[in-house]
């Protein structure tokens, strides 16, 4: 979700509607809420700026895995905190012998 200003292609933003990125396309096909004279498809605004119905709309959030109980992420801190312990990685990155 952008907020880049108050108009799209010469398009008012209105409070209804929010521009978005197309950046993963499910359906190429599938018509646009808002078409422009360019942009009629979902499959031809891949990688624009699109007006879009905040109605239709929704945050993606990516997940990363969690230990029960820890920080977000902190599986992957804790593995590779693991390697770096039991390799005796120590100042410099140089192993230990």
């Amino acid at each position: 979700m952008y907020t880049l200003g108050s108009t799209i292609h010469h398009e008012t933003i209105t409070a209804d509607m929010m521009r978005v990125v197309v950046v993963d396309i499910r359906n190429a096909t599938a018509r646009v809420p808002v078409p422009t004279e360019d942009v009629q498809t979902v499959g031809q605004a891949l990688g624009n700026f699109i007006l879009w119905p905040l109605r239709l709309s929704r945050a993606i959030v990516k997940k990363c895995s969690r230990q029960p109980g820890s920080f977000e992420c902190g599986y992957y801190v804790m593995r590779h905190m693991q390697k770096i312990i039991s390799a005796n990685v120590v100042d410099s990155w140089k192993l230990v012998t």
